[in-house]
């Protein structure tokens, strides 16, 4: 398979020195789908700020789709083909309007009126919200928002999504709706899908699993192999599958 992302070495800390992350090495293939757990600071959000192109490691390289982010000239380029999701929809709504919300974003990369029309109504359509795309974000429910920045990001057609525990804010029906659609852009585009996880209700569908502890990666595993480890996990905070407590 083709690699779409990979990081060497990554080292990052933060001023307060409390917290580091230390010689980060993975490789995700293109059209992987990626969960990513870890107890509280274990370092999940930091992995994702870094890997998005938000902060920058202080030591090692990453590379999205053989472009090294260390290199300014190259940011542009990656931040295009990276998106992020974050818990909180709120954060990442600007426009005023369904329509105007997903299109911002198309009109910062320059492209013309017709494809900004296109590429907005095809991923409106694509999460299930064309029908509301001339209604005021304000009146969404929270699943209908978190899925409106889903639209935004994707909108763009990046090649690798990353979802900062996008479930937190939600209810179960909204969840199980959210994770769907997640599965079928990944299925269907072949879409590059890095979930950092909290609710092990939806990460059956991943390729991989890969577990941070203090700053580091415990375990790089397929999803049927890594709750093997499942006292360990325990351990370290990380819930556990219900079928796993029973075998």
């Amino acid at each position: 398979m083709l690699q779409i992302l990979k990081t060497k070495d990554v080292f990052y800390k933060y001023d307060s020195g409390s917290f580091k992350l230390n010689n980060i090495n993975l490789t995700i293939n293109k059209g992987e789908f990626v969960s990513i757990l870890g107890s509280r600071n274990s370092g999940k959000s930091t992995l994702a700020k870094l890997l998005a192109g938000i902060i920058f490691p202080l030591k090692g390289n990453i590379y999205i789709d053989d472009l090294d982010n260390s290199i300014e000239e190259n940011l542009w380029e990656i931040r295009i083909k990276t998106g992020i999701v974050f818990q909180n929809p709120e954060n990442q709504i600007i426009g005023s309007t369904v329509f105007d919300d997903v299109s911002f974003m198309l009109q910062n990369i320059g492209l013309s009126e017709t494809t900004i029309n296109e590429y907005t109504m095809d991923s409106l359509k694509s999460v299930g919200l064309f029908h509301l795309r001339n209604n005021n974000t304000s009146t969404l429910s929270g699943g209908q928002k978190q899925k409106l920045v889903l639209a935004s990001v994707i909108s763009s057609k990046p090649k690798v999504l990353i979802l900062d525990e996008v479930t937190s804010m939600l209810d179960h029906i909204d969840k199980k709706n959210l994770f769907k659609l997640l599965i079928n852009l990944n299925k269907n585009t072949g879409l590059t899908i890095i979930n950092i996880a909290h609710d092990l209700d939806y990460i059956s569908h991943s390729n991989r699993i890969i577990v941070l502890d203090k700053g580091s990666i415990l375990y790089d595993l397929p999803y049927c192999e890594v709750f093997q480890n499942k006292n360990n996990l325990i351990k370290l905070g990380i819930g556990i599958p219900m079928i796993y407590y029973l075998k």
